[in-house]
């Protein structure tokens, strides 16, 4: 086994190993293939070998290193991370623009700009903040799509084109929400919005890394704690990064010089022994751009291959619709129709569902009594496809799972995505002694006329999450 490949073995068996206080890590140079590999093999017998804490910023630093192209990283958050001063050297920035600040350092080669989205017009990017002009020719932007009281829903929908699909160049996507997702909700539904957002993204950017921050303890209850755990989770299941931030703030005993407020880490630059809590965002974020090289982390979305990795509705992308109403679906309360003024897919329509009086208005699918009896007893998740017209309320938007032992299962009522299509996702853990499994599309939950909702397709499905076949051709 040759000296890089054992490097390479030592890496993948440590996995989260970090340099001991006062050893030095391995530098890096690049080979002639263009990833970033270790010198000065004689540390690993001193104890200096340090890992990263993912590959998922790999990617990343391979371009900056090379300088073969110009790089990006797409940060999606909430009010913990949206403060970008116009003042480069500044120590008053959130973490995304401190972060900037450090990779400036980092890679003095590259020009790195900071660009904040226009949290007044919520329709663009607002005016690059330049970090650093590089001795080079090559730019690494970091396009922060932070949004006060948002959720991650906020860059779906009609957002989604200018927040997140037309950047130019992607090759990272960290999260920062958490504090503002439904707190009411099960660690398993908290999680799905994660990943509402993250298959979403890599849709437009396959192939980049991703890195989720287990956002800060709330100061004065713990109502934060179980969205930071579910954020974990779906990391565990999606071999995403985990920035474990929560654990810094925990360990210190959220003491009230980490805060601003109840919520907000307060900002500035601290000591070692008296650090800012903007300061506690940055070592487990720059865990994963430091340390010995390893093979970069690719992601791609589990929705790039739905509608052909099976489903348990009949007719769910409703490519037949001859008569009134899709085939093997029924109606109550609404009118529904082909809408050609907003399609999805190949069929050229989609199905538009209208409250007809003051009642809800759905289109509905039970499970035939042979799928009810194989796949009760099972979690079962539901993917939807959804378009919400602007102007319609929080009732707009939704769909529901449901089955004997639970038949209040209704998507989160949320506004914040309307005017473009988004994915949802819902889970329904079933009993074996249900009588029947439901799948119920509404044009609005509340008692009015005229409430609107738009579906594409939809698809159950046995399991946790979206069931991603990704093609051959593009795994590597």
């Amino acid at each position: 086994m040759s000296g890089i490949a054992k490097i390479k073995e030592v890496a993948r068996r440590l996995g989260f190993a970090r340099v001991p206080a006062g050893e030095v890590p391995l530098t890096i140079k690049m080979s002639a293939q263009g990833v970033a590999r270790p010198v000065g093999l004689a540390n690993m017998s001193a104890g200096g070998l340090q890992i990263p804490a993912s590959g998922h910023a790999q990617g990343l630093i391979n371009k900056l290193v090379t300088g073969a192209a110009d790089a990006g990283i797409l940060v999606v958050g909430d009010s913990t991370g949206n403060s970008a001063p116009t003042d480069p050297a500044s120590t008053q920035g959130e973490w995304p623009f401190r972060l900037a600040q450090w990779l400036a350092g980092q890679y003095p080669t590259h020009t790195v700009k900071i660009v904040p989205w226009d949290e007044i017009g919520e329709t663009a990017y607002g005016s690059a903040v330049t970090i650093q002009t590089g001795t080079g020719t090559r730019t690494l932007t970091i396009w922060n799509a932070s949004k006060s009281g948002s959720k991650a829903s906020y860059v779906l929908g009609g957002r989604y084109s200018a927040a997140i699909s037309k950047l130019p160049v992607v090759d990272l996507l960290i999260v920062n929400h958490g504090h503002n997702l439904y707190g009411s909700e099960t660690q398993d539904l908290i999680g799905l919005h994660y990943l509402e957002l993250t298959e979403t993204v890599l849709l437009s950017h396959p192939g980049i890394g991703v890195i989720l921050i287990g956002q800060n303890p709330a100061r004065d209850t713990t109502d934060n704690d179980i969205k930071v755990m579910a954020a974990r989770d779906v990391c565990a299941m999606r071999g995403f990064g985990f920035a474990d931030v929560w654990s810094e703030f925990m360990k210190r005993g959220k003491v009230a010089s980490l805060y601003a407020d109840s919520v907000h880490p307060s900002i500035g630059v601290g000591t070692a022994d008296t650090p800012t809590g903007v300061d506690l965002f940055l070592p487990p974020l720059t865990a994963h751009f430091t340390g010995l090289a390893v093979e970069p982390e690719r992601c791609y979305s589990l929705l790039s291959d739905v509608k052909n990795t099976g489903n348990l509705l009949l007719n769910g992308d409703f490519s037949a619709f001859a008569s009134a109403l899709p085939d093997n679906w029924t109606a109550s309360g609404a009118t529904v129709t082909k809408d050609t003024t907003i399609p999805f897919g190949v069929n050229g329509y989609s199905v538009k569902v209208v409250n007809s009086g003051a009642a809800q208005g759905y289109l509905d699918q039970l499970l035939s009594s042979e799928l009810r009896d194989a796949y009760k007893g099972q979690t079962l998740l539901c993917i939807a496809a959804v378009y919400i017209p602007a102007g319609q309320d929080d009732k707009a938007g939704r769909f529901a799972l449901t089955s004997t032992a639970n038949s209040a299962n209704n998507y989160v009522a949320e506004l914040g995505a309307e005017g473009g299509w988004r994915w949802k996702f819902l889970l329904a853990k079933t009993e074996s002694t249900d009588t029947y499994i439901r799948v119920r599309l509404y044009g609005n939950t509340a008692f009015v006329a005229g409430g609107i909702t738009n579906f594409g397709a939809v698809y159950l499905r046995p399991g946790r999450m979206p069931p991603g076949r990704v093609p051959a051709a593009v795994i590597g």
